[in-house]
């Protein structure tokens, strides 16, 4: 039987050859794939989220800090705030209940105003005026759904 021969060699001496190209073609993939890993999970680690944390009423009577507003016309400030205790623009203000059905939108210093009226029914000492709010941060990967927030003050006569 005659044995292999490649210019004077057996074929033993290009057994290490014919698979040369296979591991660094499988070292470049690995290294591409290890690449673009790093980079996805560190656009995930900086990218900020933005969420809506709570609201703060105000009218110049100072009456909301006790929860209760009353049954005369006045103005009254909403501000939302971030978690991260930044004001928040863009949120959406609902004010409903006591004869008030207002909508408004937080600007770039986070509040919005309102004038109202509230209106107690009929022989009623006490009404609710409920403030809604929310905030829908945009289409991301890393952004939370839309959120919700809501208080509720007593309207007294």
């Amino acid at each position: 039987m005659r044995s292999f021969v490649c210019r004077g060699r057996g074929i033993k001496a290009h057994r290490r050859g014919v698979l040369e190209g296979v591991p660094l073609t499988l070292l470049i993939s690995i290294f591409i794939i290890a690449i673009g890993a790093v980079l996805i999970l560190g656009l995930f680690s900086y990218a900020k989220v933005t969420s809506l944390g709570s609201l703060s009423l105000a009218t110049p009577s100072g009456s909301t800090r006790q929860g209760f507003i009353l049954a005369q016309p006045t103005q009254l400030e909403v501000t939302a705030w971030a978690q991260s205790g930044a004001h928040l623009s863009g949120v959406g203000v609902v004010l409903n209940g006591s004869g008030v059905s207002l909508r408004g939108l937080t600007g770039g210093n986070g509040t919005v105003f309102f004038w109202i009226v509230p209106v107690l029914h009929y022989h009623a000492s006490s009404g609710v005026l409920t403030v809604s709010a929310t905030y829908s941060p945009g289409v991301s990967l890393v952004s939370p759904p839309t959120q919700s927030y809501s208080v509720s003050l007593m309207v007294l006569s």
